[in-house]
């Protein structure tokens, strides 16, 4: 959910609390990797099993409707357009990075620049959802701005 996601430093904030959290637990060999953890400190939740409904993609396969393949809804339709944001990491170069888009079949449409993407100007429910997911009262966002507001959340949730 690419329209939850504030701006590059929200992406950054996210990154720095998944490597302190990485570091700060036992190595094992089940551990969430770098990119995982990235969107669970990117998320407004702490809960990962909802973190992942939100962030995941819906395959459009009939042969999979079933209770652990729900049909897709009209929010994860594959009719409906979305914005995807697409985190490099451990990419060597950016030649290895826009392999990486080839592959996956991200390259369909001209990419938007991400500052233009994220200093859109946001809707009235564009707003109220960010609020609700990232539990913000209007008062904070009032004293500073929603994206710092945001980026408070998201870099003290695991920590305090």
């Amino acid at each position: 959910r690419a329209n939850r996601v504030i701006s590059l430093q929200h992406v950054a904030v996210a990154a720095n609390a998944a490597l302190l959290r990485r570091r700060q637990r036992d190595p094992s060999p089940n551990k969430q990797s770098a990119a995982m953890e990235t969107i669970l400190c990117l998320a407004g939740s702490t809960n990962t099993f909802s973190i992942f409904q939100e962030y995941t993609f819906v395959v459009n396969n009939n042969n999979n409707n079933d209770a652990t393949h729900p049909p897709p809804t009209d929010e994860t339709s594959s009719d409906k357009p979305c914005a995807i944001l697409v985190l490099g990491f451990d990419c060597a170069d950016t030649d290895e990075y826009n392999s990486f888009l080839q592959t996956t079949g991200l390259t369909t449409e001209p990419s938007t620049c991400p500052e233009t993407y994220f200093e859109r100007e946001r809707t009235q429910d564009e707003t109220n959802d960010l609020m609700k997911v990232y539990k913000l009262s209007k008062q904070e966002i009032d004293m500073s701005s929603l994206e710092e507001a945001v980026l408070t959340r998201v870099a003290t949730k695991y920590f305090i």
